[in-house]
């Protein structure tokens, strides 16, 4: 299956940088107005040849923005698209369009198609493109006191929702556009619901590389999305409320991961901590979330033997990550279907 996803991101302001990539997965340019943000494109995809090299053009002849979706897939159909905006390290929120965009086959031949706009997801792909597209998509520049925007873009083939846009998504990975304003460190800030093992229409399994979560199914069907997975949330009786690593022996129980190559089951470490709701909700980047961080983490997962009501817990992914995870509700057993809400905020 042959598939690519590239992105251009546009700033418009005054003269001209042009930069383009080789081999990388990630790449930044700065502006010649230093006023403006530096504009940065990532994909979250560690498999090759599923994305195409990312470009990143930075021109200076207004103040608008634009980023360019160039969809080229020659077997997979593609009929959403997801775009979510964190803005100055906030929660990552949905994005809609008053009105209709206009966009072309990936060849630029032939007659426009319009794409739609939606309130539950941002664009319908319109049926008679095909499987290729390219789509260039407004998004707004904000003043001087802005830190940061980061949007990050799902192309999916099925039903989902801004608490899950990756539910569906036709590519095993997303494309992260930041737009940044002023220096220092981001994170990641997500708000989402998981289902315990007996919830079957809400997933268990996080990632929070880009704040998915998934059902078992759909994590085991692909290599990409087994080794994104951070932590699970499982009810293994009437009494205890779990969130663990894969490795975790009471995960890997309710979920059979030994089925699971060990090699892309994380080995997440987790502690509980003593940080308050308050405090949780005041952490606005990497300095203040890091300074809440215990120096040891190395449970392989966190137990409350009675129903979590805004606790939180901290964490450190395989790749280093650190993170808090403030867990505001928690129900179900082994047996009745729960969920969990819970706020992640960790390091990008």
């Amino acid at each position: 299956m042959k598939k690519s996803f590239k992105i251009i991101a546009g700033l418009a302001f005054a003269g001209t940088v042009l930069f383009s990539s080789c081999n990388k997965t990630n790449d930044e340019v700065t502006p010649v107005d230093t006023s403006k943000p530096v504009a940065k494109v990532e994909f979250t995809d560690g498999t090759s040849g599923t994305f195409s090299v990312p470009t990143v053009t930075v021109s200076t002849t207004g103040d608008s923005a634009y980023i360019s979706l160039e969809v080229n897939a020659t077997t997979t159909k593609s009929t959403r698209i997801y775009m979510m905006l964190s803005e100055d390290n906030g929660v990552a929120t949905g994005v809609t369009y008053p009105s209709k965009l206009v966009g072309k086959k990936y060849d630029g031949t032939g007659a426009n198609f319009e794409f739609d706009a939606k309130s539950g997801y941002t664009f319908e792909i319109p049926s008679g493109i095909g499987n290729a597209f390219k789509l260039n998509v407004p998004v707004k520049l904000r003043g001087a006191s802005a830190k940061s925007d980061v949007y990050t873009i799902w192309i999916t083939n099925g039903a989902g929702d801004f608490t899950n846009p990756g539910k569906n998504r036709v590519f095993g990975g997303n494309a992260i556009v930041t737009f940044k304003y002023a220096e220092g460190s981001l994170i990641n800030n997500y708000v989402t619901t998981l289902g315990n093992t007996a919830n079957s229409t809400l997933g268990s399994l996080f990632a929070t590389i880009d704040g998915t979560n998934y059902m078992r199914m759909v994590a085991d069907s692909v290599d990409a999305r087994e080794k994104s997975v951070d932590f699970a949330y499982v009810t293994p009786n009437t009494t205890d409320y779990i969130f663990g690593s894969l490795k975790d022996a009471a995960v890997e129980l309710k979920f059979t991961l030994t089925t699971w190559d060990a090699a892309n089951r994380n080995d997440t470490r987790f502690a509980t901590t003593t940080v308050s709701e308050l405090e949780f909700n005041a952490i606005d980047g990497e300095t203040a979330l890091l300074a809440k961080i215990p120096s040891s983490i190395s449970a392989t997962s966190v137990k409350y033997t009675s129903a979590p009501t805004n606790v939180v817990f901290a964490f450190q992914t395989v790749a280093g990550k650190k993170g808090l995870v403030l867990v505001k509700s928690a129900n179900g057993n082994s047996s009745i279907s729960g969920e969990a809400s819970v706020q992640v905020k960790v390091q990008r």
